[in-house]
């Protein structure tokens, strides 16, 4: 996946944050053709400036539209940053979300720099971090898209330690902001865990090559 912009395709969204390419099922195409890097062993026996890997294999160079594309090809989760304002609850798709310690137990959130999202969580000092389920697939798009504050609409939450979480997830964290660190034009937000609830019986979205996958279960790719 408002705080951070996508133009993949030719969908255009200011509120997707996390790897380019990776901001909303469907966007992408399909890779067939695509030679933006070899194998790695190729890689690493190519010289400096020789554009061909060691079975012939072309290499280009790095453009925006190959980054976005290889990006792709990492299969990652979907979560939805959520915060509670003076409005109501806020929040956005969020696809750059990783463990950094486990003592204390620390996760990194990257959003856009510019982005509402990043404003609220800030005066809040708190945020949650939902991982969507394979049925809240819908999700991924509307919280990427749209005014951040009237994304909740109709949907069913809870507060847990004054941070909005979203019902159904797959897994929740609650997250006490310790500090932020402007990276280019995202800012990463290192949040300690404070609250944390997971269920097995709801298989995590996840997506891969721009498209929506689950594992196990049913879903458009299940693995």
């Amino acid at each position: 996946m408002t705080d951070t912009t996508s133009t993949t395709g030719t969908t255009s969204m200011s509120d997707v944050t996390g790897l380019p390419g990776l901001s909303h099922p469907g966007d992408l195409t399909d890779l067939t053709g695509l030679t933006a890097f070899a194998d790695p062993a190729a890689v690493a026996t190519t010289a400096v400036g020789d554009r061909t890997g060691t079975r012939g294999e072309p290499l280009h160079a790095v453009d925006e539209f190959s980054f976005r594309k290889t990006m792709s090809r990492f299969a990652t989760f979907v979560t939805v940053i959520t915060v509670a304002t003076p409005d109501g609850p806020a929040g956005c798709t969020a696809t750059s979300v990783f463990s950094l310690s486990l003592r204390p137990p620390t996760l990194v959130v990257s959003l856009r720099s510019a982005g509402r999202t990043l404003e609220d969580v800030l005066d809040a000092g708190r945020f949650a971090v939902n991982v969507l389920s394979w049925r809240q697939r819908d999700l991924s798009g509307r919280f990427a898209a749209g005014d951040p504050r009237h994304r909740f609409d109709g949907l069913p939450y809870s507060v847990w330690g004054g941070a909005p979480v979203l019902d159904g997830t797959s897994a929740s964290v609650v997250c006490r902001l310790r500090h932020t660190m402007p990276a280019l034009d995202h800012t990463l937000l290192f949040g300690t865990v404070a609250l944390t609830r997971t269920r097995r019986e709801e298989p995590p979205l996840v997506l891969l090559d721009g498209r929506s996958h689950t594992l196990g279960g049913e879903g458009e790719g299940t693995w």
